[in-house]
């Protein structure tokens, strides 16, 4: 499945079912980005966009199925069907997301397509050790169907391993690329409110939690951690980026405990805005969710040489200074490390190598490609 090089050479067609933005989170920024590398390179690419505000999206590769959080994957099987493709790359994270796609892939097999699945989502390795025997020979049957698994992190892949997947089954794929960062947007376009704000505040934090009713949202900690930075730092400033249905809780926090003139919640802000809030004004990034696979936030956070205090979930890649998930004293004892050390931490940042994982997973589509031709196997 190499690239388009010619004009008479037929573009390979690939459809990727994820969430894309809005919102601007995760999951559908990678779609966004990779999907981009995709068109980019010559290659047909849709994208059957899962997320919930799916009818904001007006990109014109982008498709939305019908219906809500279990209909979806019914109006997805009718677009697969209808949308011929050679290779269909499947991305699944919570649990009703991932036994939704187990039944996309049953079904894109019983089309005879390719298949390949990623599993994102930090909750996933925990969710999986409470399955008792039944589910456990399910979630076993239902991995038989995709031709590839691209676990975002090892802890991810051990558990597949857990349910009787080999290691020659799956890739170990982070989901960020440095060449697909959004450029952003210049400083003079950023919200008013936002810049004004910043601009009064010295120094300032941006935090990215998910506001969600999971108390592994994080979106606590960074509020309850603000009153003691603002004992030692009373010039100081945060501007929350979030989405989630715990955000009318979160502004309520944030007003009960006397800190609206210093908390800033911008909610779900367009990419390339957030890119140039995290770039032009940010002194120091915090990520407090409780788990992650993961974040692309960090990985953005790390290729724009800012210091990175994020909690010490299962995974986090290097570079990171590490607080205590929910510990509101040591994410504010952490920050305050990584304001004094900041050009220290921006030096090192700046010698780290980000390698190229959208080229990784294209070398899996191959490698699929390949294997199916072996296995006599025609695109469908």
């Amino acid at each position: 499945m190499s690239k388009r090089t010619g004009d008479n050479e037929k573009a390979p067609r690939i459809t990727i079912i994820c969430g894309y933005p809005p919102p601007y989170v995760g999951m559908p920024i990678y779609a966004e980005r990779f999907s981009a590398y995709l068109l980019r390179n010559g290659f047909d690419c849709k994208v059957i966009n899962m997320s919930p505000e799916k009818r904001q999206c007006k990109a014109d590769h982008v498709l939305a199925p019908a219906g809500g959080r279990f209909l979806k994957y019914f109006s997805s099987m009718l677009l697969l069907l209808f949308n011929r493709s050679d290779l269909v790359h499947i991305n699944a994270s919570s649990s009703w997301s991932f036994w939704g796609s187990l039944s996309l892939c049953a079904f894109c097999r019983l089309l005879g397509r390719k298949v390949v699945l990623s599993v994102h989502g930090g909750s996933f390795p925990g969710k999986v050790r409470k399955y008792n025997a039944i589910v456990r020979l399910a979630a076993r049957l239902g991995l038989a169907f995709p031709h590839h698994l691209i676990c975002i992190n090892e802890k991810i892949r051990k558990v597949l391993e857990s349910l009787g997947i080999s290691r020659g089954r799956t890739s170990l794929i982070p989901v960020f690329c440095l060449a697909y960062l959004p450029q952003s947007i210049p400083r003079a376009d950023i919200s008013r409110k936002i810049l004004e704000f910043c601009e009064s505040h010295s120094p300032v934090i941006v935090a990215v939690p998910r506001l969600e009713i999971q108390s592994s949202g994080g979106w606590q900690t960074p509020i309850l951690a603000f009153p003691l930075l603002k004992q030692r730092l009373p010039e100081v400033g945060m501007v929350i980026v979030g989405s989630g249905d715990k955000e009318k809780d979160c502004r309520q926090m944030i007003i009960s405990k006397g800190l609206s003139e210093d908390i800033f919640l911008a909610v779900d802000v367009p990419h390339p805005e957030a890119i140039a809030i995290f770039k032009e004004l940010a002194d120091v990034l915090v990520r407090p969710t409780g788990n992650d696979g993961d974040a692309s936030f960090v990985r953005e956070g790390l290729a724009l040489c800012k210091p990175m205090v994020a909690s010490d979930t299962d995974f986090r890649p290097d570079g990171v200074v590490l607080f205590k998930i929910g510990d509101a004293e040591d994410l504010a004892e952490k920050v305050e490390y990584a304001l004094e050390h900041r050009e220290e931490i921006q030096s090192r940042l700046k010698d780290f190598e980000h390698p190229d994982y959208f080229a990784e997973t294209v070398k899996v589509y191959e490698r699929v490609a390949r294997c199916a031709l072996r296995n006599g196997e025609e695109p469908k």
